[in-house]
């Protein structure tokens, strides 16, 4: 999804796939950066979604992590935005 970080909400570790939105975006990652992250999800009618929510990057060792804002989540249909 333009301008947002591809991330899967089950860890808060970034995968290679975050990782690689940012390398997209130009963004290099730090300690305390304020992101738009989403996931590929589907609503009750089994229509594709996209889970959004902000979060906050921040690192454990050599391991980039987000810190999910949980009042965050939100749904956007894909045909709205694709």
């Amino acid at each position: 999804m333009k301008g947002s970080v591809y991330f899967y909400f089950g860890h808060t570790q970034l995968t290679h796939g975050s990782l690689e939105d940012l390398e997209k975006l130009g963004i290099t990652p730090r300690e305390g950066l304020a992101l738009k992250f989403y996931d590929l999800d589907a609503d009750e009618q089994g229509r594709p979604t996209y889970l959004c929510a902000s979060g906050v990057l921040y690192r454990e060792g050599e391991q980039w992590h987000a810190k999910i804002d949980p009042d965050s989540f939100h749904s956007i249909l894909r045909s709205e935005v694709d």
